[in-house]
């Protein structure tokens, strides 16, 4: 859920993984990890990088994954 919230916070705010990784000051390729589900266990500090990269605390986009993660629960359920 983790790499669809940062696809849709990317979206929502117009930013390319490139921006996001400069901002963040991480590698593409952990990023791209994180996002693409190659890597299900990011660490802290991966999680706080990426979180200021998209311009947000962690604790709001953890949020987020968590909100998306509760819809699709729902819409699995009807």
């Amino acid at each position: 859920m983790i790499g669809q919230a940062i696809n849709k916070i990317a979206e929502e705010k117009s930013m390319t993984k490139y921006r996001i990784a400069k901002n963040g000051q991480i590698a593409q390729t952990t990023l791209g990890d994180v996002v693409h589900g190659r890597n299900t266990n990011p660490t802290f500090e991966t999680m706080t990088k990426i979180a200021k990269g998209l311009g947000m605390h962690l604790w709001e986009l953890i949020k987020i994954a968590e909100d998306l993660e509760e819809s699709e629960v729902e819409n699995n359920e009807i």
